[in-house]
C-alpha cells in the first residue's frame, strides 16, 4: 500500500470510529440530558463550531502556502514564518469573533429562549466560549501545517479523542448538574488540552520559534480576503437554508429538513476522505511547475470519486424509503422518501465537485474559488426560497441542486491543466464524472418508477456490477493513491 493510500486508508477508518461513536452516544446523550438540555448542549457546540467560519480559512491559507516549502534546512525558517505570521492573524480574528459574540450575548439568549434561569445560565456560558475561540483558531493554524506535512492520521487522532472526550464529559457532567456554564467551561477545557496536544505534535514535526515575516503576513491577509468570503458562505449554506424552510414552510418541516441533509452530507464527507489529500498535493506541484503529473492525479481522482458517488447516491438514494421506514417510521418514509432521496442526490454533486475544488485551491486561485462559491450559495438560497414557496419541501430539497453550478471548479481546473477549450474541458469532465454525474440527476426519479424491492435489488445488483466492471477494466481507479 503507497503513502497516499495509507492516509486515505487511515481517514476512512477514522471516520468510521466518529460515525458508530455518534450512532452509540447520541441516544445516551438524549436520555441522560433530557431534551431540553440536550438542546442546550448541542447549540453550545452549534455556536463554537459556527465561529470556526470567522478564522478567514487561514487553516487552508497555511495548508497551502506550507505545501509550497523549500527543500532542506530553509524549510524550517519558512515554516516558521508562515506559523508565526498566521498565528497573529487568527489570534486576530479571534480577538474580533470572540469581541462580537460577548457583545451581542444578551441580544441573542433573548432570542432564543423565553426561560429567565436558561438566559442567565446562556449569559454566562457564552463568554466562557468567546474565550475558547483563540484556542480554537490557532489550532486550526496548526492543523493546516500538520495536513501540509500529510499528517492527517494525526489530526484524525487529535480530532476523534476531543470529540470522544468531548461528549462523555458532557453527558457526565450533565448526570451532575444540567448547567449551560458548567458545560461550556468543559467545552473550553477539551479545546485548551486540543490545542497543547496539537503543539505537542508540531513541535514533534518543526522546531518552532516565533518569526514574523510581514511579507508573508501580507501574502496571507490577501489569500484571507478571499477564503474569508468561502468560509461565511460555507456557514451561509449549512445554516441559513433551515432559517428560510423555518419561515416559508413552518418549524416542523425544518427539523425534516435538517436531517434529510445530515444524511446529504454523508455523500461530500465520505469524498472528503479521498480529496483531502489533493490541496497539498496540488500545492507542491504548481510549485514545482509540474502541471502534467498533477493532471494526471487529478484525473485519477476525479474518476476514483465518481465511482463513489455513484454507488453511495446509486444505493442510499435508491433505498432511502426502507432507511427511513427502518430508521423512524414507514409513515414517515412514505411522507417524506422522495425528498431525501433528492437531497442526497444534490449533495452527491457537491462530492463530485470537492477535487476540483482542492485542486483549484492548491493551485493558488482563490479569488476564483471564494467568487464561485458565494455565487452558488447565494443562487441555492434564492431558488430554495422560491421553490418552497411553490412546491414546498420537494422544492426545497430540488434547490440544492443549484450548487451543481460548482462543476466549474472541474471545468477550470480542465481549462487549466489539460490547455483545452471550453467543449474539451466539458467532454473530459463528462467522460471522468460522468457516471457519478448521471446518477445524482437520474436515481431520485427512478425511485418512483420502481417502487418494487425487487426491482431495487435487481438495480443495486447492476450498480454494483457496473462499478466492479469499472474497477476492473480502469487502471486509473486501482492506481489513484499510488501518485
Amino acid at each position: 500500500m503507497s503513502f497516499f493510500q495509507k492516509i486515505i486508508a487511515g481517514n476512512f477508518v477514522y471516520l468510521l470510529v466518529n460515525t458508530l461513536f455518534f450512532l452509540f452516544i447520541t441516544p445516551i446523550s438524549i436520555r441522560v440530558m433530557g431534551d431540553d438540555f440536550f438542546g442546550v448542549w448541542s447549540l453550545l457546540n452549534a455556536l463554537v463550531i459556527v465561529s470556526v467560519g470567522g478564522t478567514l480559512g487561514v487553516g487552508t491559507i497555511v495548508n497551502k502556502m506550507a505545501s509550497e516549502a523549500p527543500n532542506g534546512d530553509a524549510s524550517t525558517n519558512y515554516y516558521n514564518r508562515i506559523i508565526s505570521s498566521a498565528f497573529l492573524v487568527a489570534s486576530m480574528a479571534s480577538l474580533l469573533v470572540g469581541g462580537l459574540g460577548f457583545g451581542f450575548r444578551e441580544v441573542f439568549v433573548k432570542h432564543v429562549t423565553n426561560n429567565r434561569e436558561l438566559q442567565l445560565q446562556l449569559a454566562m456560558a457564552i463568554p466562557v466560549l468567546c474565550v475558547a475561540v483563540l484556542p480554537r483558531f490557532l489550532s486550526q493554524v496548526i492543523v493546516g501545517f500538520l495536513l501540509a506535512q500529510f499528517a492527517n492520521r494525526r489530526v484524525r487522532q487529535i480530532e476523534t479523542v476531543s470529540m470522544m472526550a468531548l461528549w462523555i464529559g458532557g453527558i457526565l457532567l450533565a448526570s451532575y448538574s444540567k448547567n449551560a456554564l458548567i458545560a461550556s467551561i468543559w467545552i473550553l477545557i477539551v479545546i485548551a488540552l486540543s490545542l497543547i496536544w496539537y503543539f505537542r505534535e508540531l513541535y514533534r514535526l518543526q522546531k518552532f520559534e516565533f518569526y514574523l515575516d510581514l511579507a508573508l503576513l501580507k501574502r496571507i491577509l490577501n489569500y484571507a480576503k478571499f477564503t474569508s468570503y468561502e468560509s461565511i458562505a460555507n456557514i451561509a449554506f449549512a445554516q441559513f437554508d433551515r432559517v428560510l424552510i423555518g419561515a416559508f414552510l413552518g418549524i416542523p418541516l425544518v427539523g425534516v429538513y435538517s436531517v434529510a441533509t445530515s444524511i446529504g452530507l454523508r455523500v461530500p464527507l465520505v469524498v472528503g476522505q479521498i480529496t483531502e489529500i489533493l490541496l497539498p498535493y496540488a500545492s507542491k506541484k504548481s510549485v514545482q511547475k509540474n502541471y502534467s503529473r498533477l493532471f494526471v492525479v487529478f484525473r485519477k481522482a476525479s474518476r476514483a470519486v465518481s465511482l463513489l458517488v455513484f454507488c453511495l447516491v446509486g444505493i442510499l438514494a435508491l433505498w432511502m424509503a426502507e432507511i427511513l421506514s427502518a430508521w423512524i417510521s414507514p409513515e414517515y418514509a412514505q411522507e417524506y422518501g422522495f425528498v431525501f432521496s433528492l437531497v442526497v442526490a444534490a449533495y452527491g454533486l457537491v462530492g463530485l465537485v470537492r477535487v476540483g475544488h482542492q485542486t483549484v485551491v492548491g493551485m493558488g486561485m482563490m479569488r476564483f474559488s471564494s467568487i464561485l462559491y458565494t455565487f452558488a450559495v447565494v443562487l441555492t438560497l434564492a431558488v430554495l426560497a422560491w421553490a418552497s414557496s411553490l412546491i414546498g419541501l420537494v422544492g426545497a430539497a430540488l434547490a440544492n441542486f443549484s450548487m451543481g453550478i460548482l462543476l466549474f471548479y472541474n471545468l477550470k481546473t480542465y481549462s487549466v491543466l489539460g490547455d483545452s477549450s471550453f467543449i474539451r474541458s466539458v467532454k473530459n469532465m463528462v467522460f471522468d464524472i460522468g457516471l457519478g454525474l448521471c446518477t445524482c440527476l437520474i436515481i431520485p426519479f427512478l425511485t418512483v418508477f420502481a417502487p418494487s424491492v425487487l426491482m431495487k435489488f435487481i438495480i443495486t445488483l447492476f450498480i454494483l456490477g457496473v462499478a466492479l466492471l469499472f474497477i476492473l477494466k480502469d487502471k486509473h481507479l486501482y492506481v489513484y493513491g499510488r501518485a
